[in-house]
């Protein structure tokens, strides 16, 4: 009778064990692997060369970080146009962005008005 008593503590002890593991261990292994923040790299630029120093940027940022930080870079205007990924980017849909919004987005910004395209203002006031 005594052997029985204590086999049957052994499955009851076994069964909170099981219990204990599936609700509180399991759980917590599953989440340690998840990344903490997971982000969106957009850029609406299709230069070859650029992409990939995007690419690997994104890289090594979820390498040195343990896979705590997952940044997904999406190329060649895949999450919209520059106008599109600068909204995103205000809206906290995308993260991080590489965009050129200078017509549309700020006043007279064409081209010929951003200081590095011309050398003085009396090249700008001729183009």
């Amino acid at each position: 009778m005594a052997t029985r008593c204590a086999r049957h503590g052994w499955i009851w002890a076994s069964l909170a064990a099981a219990i204990f593991l599936s609700w509180v261990i399991l759980p917590a292994l599953a989440e340690a692997g998840q990344p903490e923040y997971r982000w969106r790299f957009g850029s609406a630029w299709t230069q070859k060369t650029r992409n990939e120093s995007i690419q690997l940027f994104t890289e090594l940022a979820n390498k040195h970080t343990n896979g705590k930080i997952q940044i997904r870079f999406q190329p060649s205007g895949l999450l919209g146009t520059h106008d599109e990924i600068f909204h995103g980017v205000r809206q906290g849909s995308i993260e991080f962005g590489v965009f050129a919004p200078y017509v549309n987005l700020v006043p007279g910004g064409m081209l010929n008005w951003m200081p590095w395209t011309i050398g003085a203002f009396e090249e700008a006031a001729t183009g």
